[in-house]
Order: structure tokens, then sequence, then C-alpha cells
């Protein structure tokens, strides 16, 4: 739901919202219907990283639950 946004405001996106955003997408991390495990927290990291994201992000979203997207 990006209409009427500028080219500029996309752009100056956060990092942590485009990798939450892919996360939603796929269904992984807090966006999985039930808790990962410790081997779909694997996947999760890995499957952000591959697709471009920061370690640092990829583990943060791996980390993160439902009520934790809502707050911010």
């Amino acid at each position: 739901s990006h209409q009427g946004m500028g080219e500029d405001e996309k752009s100056a996106e956060s990092p942590l919202n485009i990798a939450l955003r892919f996360a939603r997408r796929h269904r992984i991390g807090p966006f999985r219907s039930i808790k990962e495990n410790e081997h779909q927290i694997h996947q999760t990291i890995s499957k952000l990283l591959r697709a471009g994201h920061p370690y640092e992000i990829a583990y943060k979203i791996s980390q993160m639950s439902l009520t934790d997207i809502d707050e911010n």
C-alpha cells in the first residue's frame, strides 16, 4: 500500500522494515503460524541473508514475535 508515496519516501524506509516486509511475504520469523524451533530460526536467518539483508537485521527478526512488531 504505497499509493501516493514518492520515491524519496520509499528509499528512506528503514532496512528493518524492508526485511520485515520480506519476512511477512515469505511467512518466516514472527510471521510463521507457530513459534519457530531452532532449525526454523536458522532457516529464517539464512533466507534473509540470501535476499541481501544484513546479519544483524536477520538475527533481530529471527528473535522477534508479532507483539514486538505491533509496538514499532
